[in-house]
């Protein structure tokens, strides 16, 4: 097992909207399959793997650079030089390396559970996304209560489903959180707002009409997609109302008060100097 740790520069964020997160993420899965554990933060990133992954780590930073610099309107270099991968042998080290890795987002004060963090593979460990890239493990309840056995967490239990007739906005909530989805993914043509649809059709008694307005479509767009309450559905049953599982907003995440104090607590390098 590899653990690498990959840093933006002193003083740049790798993503302020969960827009610019979610992006990251995405390609990270795409190059990475078969990863263990990973977490994106602010300012940083850790990936565990079996494989030796240095190159594909290299060609998302390049292309998520020159995404993130358009899209901001910026120039120069994001990243630090990247550091030589942690070997980890045993099985005791492995379990220490993951945890480490999904207590991150706690330890940095960004979010009192890890299930609260969205751009974390925790989610998949315990069963709880939409399009899992990691395995399940054998038993999420045991998975649970020992990865949060931390002074820094302060967890509740695992989402046992709330029941149906829910509104518009929870389920709204759930898909977004559940997909990794940007909220600006639930109001254009895309698979996360057909589900949505579906979610909203299938849980709630909201009339077709009001599913139209908040979808952004036309009430025959919604007599068109099926009400179906499947295992996706049933999934994002289980965590509507649960504040864990919000949307993945529009606004500056860095004006939120954790994020504040955050990046006052990391401006100082985490990694080797960039090059």
């Amino acid at each position: 097992m590899r653990h690498y740790a990959m840093s933006a520069l002193a003083g740049t964020s790798l993503f302020r909207t969960w827009e610019e997160g979610a992006w990251l993420w995405r390609r990270l899965v795409v190059e990475l399959p078969g990863v263990t554990a990973m977490c994106v933060m602010p300012d940083h990133l850790h990936v565990l793997h079996e494989r030796d992954v240095a190159r594909e780590l290299a060609t998302v930073a390049r292309s998520y650079a020159r995404w993130r610099n358009h899209r901001r309107g910026e120039r120069g270099p994001v990243w630090r030089a990247t550091s030589r991968p942690s070997e980890v042998s045993g099985q005791k080290k492995r379990w220490r390396n993951e945890k480490y890795v999904h207590l991150n987002p706690c330890r940095a004060g960004l979010a009192s559970d890890p299930l609260a963090w969205p751009l974390s593979t925790y989610r998949d460990a315990i069963g709880l996304a939409l399009t899992p890239v990691r395995s399940r493990a054998p038993d999420v309840h045991a998975y649970h209560r020992r990865t949060c056995a931390d002074d820094h967490v302060i967890a509740a239990d695992l989402p046992a489903g709330w029941g149906t007739n829910r509104t518009l906005e929870e389920v709204a909530c759930a898909v977004s959180s559940l997909a990794r989805a940007p909220e600006r993914l639930l109001l254009e043509r895309s698979a996360e707002r057909t589900l949505c649809v579906q979610a909203m059709r299938a849980l709630t008694e909201a009339s077709t009409a009001e599913i139209a307005a908040c979808a952004g479509i036309t009430e025959r767009q919604v007599r068109r997609v099926s009400d179906t309450r499947d295992d996706r559905v049933r999934l994002i049953e289980r965590v509507l109302g649960d504040l864990r599982f919000g949307r993945l907003g529009a606004g500056e995440l860095h004006r939120l008060p954790e994020w504040q104090r955050y990046l006052r607590r990391h401006r100082q390098p985490m990694w080797s100097e960039a090059v």
